[in-house]
């Protein structure tokens, strides 16, 4: 976790980044990302879903999109059903990330 808090402040220093994208649900981010929101390079906050959000994370007053509530929204129509996936076999798929920093 320290390395990526780290890079991403000496990427914000160097000016190596429009904006910054965190897929993460953990309290050890809220620093960094309070950061990036003071700073105007937070351009959205990933978490998977609602009930493993950081308190820490609700109360900085930005935005969340929870992962959980767009599941639906991204599923592909398809004229062959096919069996939903099963949640289980994306247990853990969703754990904190900080994801590569994108020039927009």
């Amino acid at each position: 976790m320290k390395n990526e808090v780290l890079k991403v402040v000496c990427y914000f220093y160097e000016n190596r980044f429009d904006k910054a994208i965190i897929v993460s649900g953990a309290g050890d981010y809220a620093s960094l990302i309070q950061f990036l929101r003071d700073s105007n390079k937070l351009l959205v906050l990933l978490s998977p879903n609602s009930k493993r959000c950081s308190i820490l994370l609700k109360r900085l007053g930005i935005r969340i999109t929870f992962l959980s509530d767009l599941k639906n929204k991204l599923k592909l129509k398809s004229k062959k059903k096919k069996p939903p996936i099963s949640t289980k076999s994306y247990k853990g798929l969703f754990r904190s990330y900080v994801v590569s920093i994108i020039d927009l």
